[in-house]
């Protein structure tokens, strides 16, 4: 399941503050090329090149899995080739047709869907070092019938992904659609959903009304499948303008296709939800400081999930001052990754006392709730307290508890020893008074 966690930690160093440039960069595509190809003669083959452009170097291309379906009975797969540009590097699926009989190494439920193509590559080390614009792998196809057939990529950003190295983040990408024959124009599937961040046990409402035909005509049917990300099998299938369902735990997808009264349907859109909650907040074992100084906050966010995590943002809040951060990152998080913010907070002005830090995740979609939590830790809140203090009183202040029993007791030996020598002085001199006496 898709969780993100929170650790904060509190360090007394000045804050360096630096302001970098930022530019904008055109958006990765996963696309088929050529994006239209007229009908071919049956028992020909034809040949459609998988490509991804507009990759950054900053977010180089590490890897890949990706599925691509057509219409089996219009556009029927036969192989296909991994660009030679590519390598070194190996494949870890390689499935043709597999539900009809054809090539299969590592395929899952998925593969089992007639005209289904499953690639899956890793680039060796160095890792990392693909850019620009990339032909990944070409398939060739049979060509059958008419009268035509899509290409499509299989649930993008959730079975179909790009992969930076070293992470395994997944790259964020618009995917394109491949047209084989005369493609009539296609209805628009779109939907929206109630509540907007539904947590474990809603009830949510998914409402298809904003979906539409070009040509006018009567949208007849809406088909809905409720999945987990990374499993081939349907979770639920429902059919209607509306439908309503209550969520599991972990990552899931909902996927809606509408056809019109003309019987084209249309892309199906996808919507990937997943779960996050916090940990609690840890630190180093600094938190003493006097007022006037900067704090250095430092909060790493956790993805523990199977699923990468988009534009969650953070807000930290110092409790009793007006002191507001809001950071919200508009990287991906891959999963099992780690990103750490740094906030920093000047307490000039501000009165010895202790202070509570507090670190608050907003919610993700199919956030799971505080009191049906199922992971170690309950919530999306974490909590640390620094204290300020006087000067003078530092030393004193920040000795631990086995410090301070370890002082008490060197004390008390101490006193020990000193009464024990005084004791001993004071026995000497009442006995040489005694022996004058006597004399």
């Amino acid at each position: 399941m898709g969780i993100l966690l929170v650790a904060v930690m509190g360090l007394g160093l000045a804050g360096i503050h630096s302001t970098l440039p930022v530019h904008a960069t055109p958006t990765p595509q996963l696309l088929i090329d050529p994006p239209n190809q007229s009908l071919a003669t049956p028992g020909s083959t034809v040949t459609f090149n998988v490509n991804a452009s507009n990759i950054s170097l900053g977010h180089p291309l590490a890897g890949w899995e990706i599925y691509v379906r057509t219409n089996n009975s219009v556009l029927s797969p036969v192989d296909f080739k991994v660009s030679s540009s590519l390598f070194p590097g190996f494949e870890s699926a390689h499935c043709v047709n597999y539900g009809q009989g054809g090539v299969g190494t590592s395929c899952n439920d998925n593969d089992a869907v007639s005209g289904t193509v499953h690639s899956a590559f890793n680039l060796l080390e160095p890792p990392g070092n693909v850019s620009g614009n990339v032909n990944l792998f070409t398939i060739t196809y049979n060509a059958v019938a008419g009268p035509y057939s899509l290409l499509l990529f299989l649930r993008p950003l959730a079975d179909s992904n790009l992969f930076e190295p070293g992470t395994g983040n997944h790259i964020s990408f618009t995917p394109g659609v491949g047209k084989y024959g005369k493609v009539p124009p296609l209805p628009v599937a779109n939907f929206a959903w109630t509540p907007f961040n539904p947590r474990q046990g809603d009830v949510v409402t998914f409402d298809a009304s904003s979906s539409s035909d070009p040509n006018g005509t009567a949208i007849v049917s809406y088909s809905w499948v409720f999945a987990p990300i990374e499993s081939g099998s349907a979770g639920r299938v429902g059919v209607g303008k509306i439908t309503k369902q209550v969520l599991d735990t972990g990552n899931w997808t909902a996927t809606l296709t509408i056809v019109n009264d003309r019987k084209v349907s249309s892309v199906p859109v996808t919507a990937a939800f997943s779960n996050i909650c916090l940990s609690q907040i840890t630190a180093l074992p600094y938190d003493l400081a006097v007022p006037g100084a900067n704090i250095s906050i430092k909060v790493n966010v956790f993805n523990l999930g199977t699923s990468t995590e988009t534009n969650f943002t953070l807000t930290v809040t110092i409790e009793g001052t007006p002191t507001v951060f809001n950071r919200t990152s508009p990287e991906p998080l891959g999963p099992k990754a780690i990103k750490g913010f740094t906030f920093y907070w000047g307490t000039k002005g501000l009165a010895p006392d202790s202070y509570t830090i507090h670190a608050h995740l907003l919610p993700l979609l199919n956030e799971k709730g505080q009191f049906n939590e199922t992971e170690p830790v309950p919530n999306n809140d974490a909590y640390y307290t620094i204290r300020l203090i006087y000067p003078q009183l530092n030393g004193l202040l920040s000795l631990d508890i086995g410090q301070f029993g370890g002082l008490s007791v060197l004390l008390l030996l101490a006193i020990g020893v000193i009464f024990s020598l005084t004791s001993r002085r004071r026995n000497r001199r009442l006995s040489a008074q005694r022996l004058q006496l006597e004399d």
